[in-house]
C-alpha cells in the first residue's frame, strides 16, 4: 500500500513536471513546500499522506482547469491551502487572477495588517 502511494505520487509529479514542488525525508515522508506562503519569513511544509493523494491530484487538476499554462505549478500550494482551510498571504497569491477564486475558497479572508500587508 505505501509503496503504491509513493509510485502514484511520483508518477503524478512526473506527469505534471512538478519536480521541485515536493520534498521528502529519509524515512519517506512527503511534503509540499510552502515557505512564506501562509506566514512571512517562515519555513513551512504540508505533509502529503496516502489518504490525501486524491486531494493533491484534485487540487492540481482544478488549478490546471483554471489556467492550463501555469495551473499545475500552483496545484501543490492549492492542496496545502485546502488541507489547512486557509488562504495564503495576499503577497503569495499567483499573478494569474484566474486562480484567485480557488485560493479564496480555501478559507475566510485574512485580515490585512502587519502579517498580511497586501489587499
Amino acid at each position: 500500500m505505501f509503496i503504491q502511494f509513493i509510485l502514484d505520487l511520483l508518477r503524478l509529479l512526473g506527469k505534471e513536471e512538478l519536480y521541485d514542488a515536493v520534498w521528502w525525508t529519509a524515512d519517506l515522508h512527503f511534503f509540499v513546500g510552502c515557505n512564506d506562503v501562509f506566514g512571512y519569513a517562515c519555513a513551512d511544509a504540508e505533509e502529503i499522506t496516502p489518504e490525501q493523494l486524491p486531494l493533491l491530484r484534485q487540487a492540481i487538476a482544478d488549478a490546471k482547469e483554471a489556467d492550463n499554462v501555469v495551473g499545475s505549478c500552483y496545484g501543490c500550494l492549492l492542496f496545502a491551502a485546502r488541507v489547512r482551510g486557509m488562504r495564503p498571504l495576499k503577497a503569495s497569491y499567483p499573478r494569474e487572477q484566474k486562480l484567485w477564486p480557488l485560493f479564496d475558497a480555501c478559507g475566510p479572508e485574512r485580515e490585512i495588517g502587519f502579517w498580511n500587508l497586501h489587499k
